[in-house]
């Protein structure tokens, strides 16, 4: 996505690492991953170049039948990881990207993407215990808002925030907790907002339920970060206490966050989704609702019959 923008040079010179390399000690893991990064630099202001998402959502979706939802990291985010030797404030920086962004996404819906996904405001990674967490949270919430701003009523409009998942390694603090930033959270522009939440064993879902009011609310019910897959009836029990705070109307499943960040292979990623959807329908049956097929889960494709 980054080298794809206009005003980012296909350089990636071991100069200008990512900002955040030496957040961890060396000798952990995270430290390799960050010492490791080495983005594309923004030399020159901020134009469109050759994002192309209308052209990456046909390329999925006509490969199916059922509705593709791709996703990409808010402006904010990019803004805070690209080196930069061409803004003198790097808000100015953030501000194009928004402009520029959002008039891709708004091409997308155009081509007839309905569903989307912007990846990680960072109003939830603010340090709330700081003299101007406030502003910062406000600030951070204007700069997401002005990236989709126009977006809703074209497409449905998905937003994740997470704690990040580099070699299956949680970037967030030592509790990764939402609390402080729920309540600037609900003023984000969108339809859906994803929250971990197997993580933490369901920890916040009474607070989510109680301060995001706005968007409808997603909880992650498979934890991505670890090998162990959960069992159905594990996953049924976190969406069951959703359910006792959470309409069902306003509640949507799904991981805590994505798979594919080394760590994790093709097999755990998958079973861990045969669970959710096995999971889900325990609870769907309960309250009457339709069941999701699960060919994996389906008798009759077994290598080996009952006799």
């Amino acid at each position: 996505m980054m080298e794809r923008i206009g005003g980012v040079s296909e350089c990636r010179s071991v100069e200008y690492k990512y900002p955040h390399r030496n957040a961890q000690p060396p000798g952990s893991l995270l430290f390799e991953v960050h010492n490791a990064r080495a983005f594309p630099i923004v030399t020159g202001k901020i134009g469109r170049g050759h994002i192309e998402l209308p052209h990456l959502w046909r390329a999925a979706q006509q490969m199916t039948a059922r509705t593709v939802k791709i996703g990409v990291p808010s402006p904010e985010r990019i803004g805070g990881m690209l080196p930069d030797v061409h803004y003198a404030d790097r808000k100015e920086l953030v501000a194009d990207l928004c402009d520029v962004m959002n008039a891709e996404f708004h091409r997308l819906a155009g081509a007839g993407a309905s569903v989307f996904q912007v990846e990680q405001p960072w109003v939830h990674r603010v340090d709330y215990t700081s003299e101007d967490a406030d502003a910062r949270a406000e600030e951070s919430v204007a700069v997401f808002n002005r990236g989709v701003r126009g977006l809703r009523g074209k497409l449905e409009l998905w937003c994740h925030a997470g704690w990040g998942n580099p070699a299956q390694q949680s970037t967030g603090g030592p509790d990764n907790r939402y609390g402080a930033a729920l309540e600037f959270m609900n003023e984000l522009d969108v339809d859906v907002l994803a929250f971990e939440c197997a993580s933490s064993g369901g920890a916040e879902i009474g607070e989510i339920a109680q301060k995001i009011t706005k968007p409808k609310i997603v909880i992650g019910a498979v934890d991505a970060r670890t090998l162990q897959v959960e069992r159905p009836e594990e996953v049924a029990a976190l969406i069951r206490r959703a359910l006792e705070v959470i309409p069902a109307g306003r509640l949507c499943i799904t991981t805590d966050t994505g798979f594919g960040r080394e760590g994790m292979g093709r097999r755990h990623a998958f079973y861990k989704m045969v669970a959710l959807v096995l999971g889900a329908n325990i609870v769907r049956r309960e309250i009457g609702a339709p069941e999701a097929d699960v060919l994996a889960a389906d008798g009759r494709f077994a290598f080996l019959d009952d006799e």
